[in-house]
């Protein structure tokens, strides 16, 4: 019985002692609950509570999982007494029988244990404290009875058992075998309603959780982990779909700046070493077009680049060509064709527009200064002496 604010130990956890007792009785007094029919016990509306869970017919124990009447339950221990009965004055919806001093069920006790340690570790309101034990009660037989079957308990009833006091929540009543077996007789003649005691008890009270736990840790299985099973799927596809333009932009990207970064790569090549007495010679550009004629003479002046730069082109450049990268061959047989070109050919061809002989132009103009830069360097001999040894 996992209840807050009462003992959180199941009834087959406790250390039980065999308890033999006579045939005799106690009847002890417990409050029932105003929202129902059946004399249950009283329900509380909230957990915590100080309401006691007794008697408490789910488990067959008195004074284990609350700790009322201590010394109610010290005296029968004692007593050797084998049968507990419950009195009530009944405060339920059934108006016909409404505080009517009644029996309604009994346990035939069997077991006992000392729960004071369990008492004062989990509970907030215990009475014990100043006794040397706290009897806990279970029972091998429990039978409890409808408000219509319940034994009534007549003033004429309660002066033969010898009890002439008022009836009080703290009243005991010892009785004797014959009366213990008269009642018995009566109470088991009756239908037992100990089943709807338990369900109705449930039913009317409060939340504890419990429930609601049991329902997710079955349900997990069947949809917890459905759920988590699909989610990676509507994800993939998310995923999929947005990763699918992101692969075709990558791909063109590369070929886009390719064609941009062509030339710009080409600049940045290594000028070849000039040896003495040769002069130096550009290399053509990467593109399908020949470059404009470069002579074994001086680098041309930027009067002359100025003047090939103003030459309308005859044809306009097709839209569709694009440049492919020159070969090991080409370039040698450029370079080539190049130095056997005539000194005062400045053409170029007509499917070159002004912006691409601009390029190349300021290409060759900067490889030209590079390449005598590195030759001039070197060399700290009078320029007058390189030219005799040159002739």
């Amino acid at each position: 019985m996992n209840v807050p604010g009462a003992v959180p130990r199941h009834v087959d956890s406790i250390s039980w002692q065999d308890y033999r007792g006579s045939d005799k009785g106690m009847v002890v007094y417990y409050n029932t609950d105003p929202v129902s029919e059946i004399p249950i016990r009283e329900v509380p509306e909230e957990y915590p509570t100080d309401v006691p869970p007794d008697p408490n017919y789910e488990t067959g124990t008195y004074g284990l999982y609350g700790c009322s009447r201590p010394k109610t339950r010290t005296s029968f221990f004692k007593s050797k007494l084998r049968y507990l009965f419950f009195m009530t004055k009944y405060a339920g919806t059934n108006v016909e029988y409404m505080d009517q001093l009644v029996v309604t069920g009994y346990c035939r006790i069997n077991w006992s244990a000392d729960v004071q340690k369990l008492h004062i570790r989990y509970l907030t309101n215990y009475g014990c404290i100043s006794d040397d034990t706290c009897i806990a009660l279970r029972a091998d037989q429990v039978r409890f009875v409808s408000i219509q079957d319940a034994f009534v308990l007549t003033p004429e009833v309660l002066d033969e058992w010898g009890y002439g006091s008022r009836v009080t929540r703290q009243t005991r009543i010892l009785i004797e075998e014959d009366v213990t077996s008269k009642l018995l007789e009566y109470l088991n003649s009756k239908e037992d309603r100990t089943a709807e005691y338990i369900s109705e008890t449930k039913r009317l009270s409060p939340d504890t959780g419990e429930e609601d736990e049991e329902e997710d840790e079955d349900g997990y299985e069947e949809a917890g982990l459905e759920a988590v099973a699909e989610e990676p799927d509507e994800t993939d596809e998310l995923t999929e779909s947005t990763q699918e333009p992101q692969e075709s932009q990558s791909a063109a990207v590369p070929e886009f700046r390719q064609e941009e970064q062509g030339p710009a790569v080409q600049d940045t090549a290594p000028a070849p070493e000039v040896q003495p007495g040769q002069e130096p010679a550009s290399s053509p550009p990467a593109q399908e077009y020949a470059p404009p004629s470069v002579t074994s003479g001086p680098a041309p002046s930027e009067e002359s680049v100025a003047s090939d730069l103003e030459q309308p082109s005859s044809e306009p450049e097709p839209q569709d060509e694009q440049p492919e990268e020159p070969q090991a061959g080409d370039l040698s047989a450029r370079e080539t064709s190049a130095h056997e070109q005539p000194a005062g050919d400045s053409g170029k061809p007509s499917d070159i527009d002004d912006e691409a002989v601009f390029e190349v132009a300021s290409t060759q103009e900067s490889a030209t200064d590079d390449r005598q830069d590195s030759a001039e360097g070197p060399h700290d001999e009078d320029p007058g002496t390189k030219t005799a040894d040159m002739q």
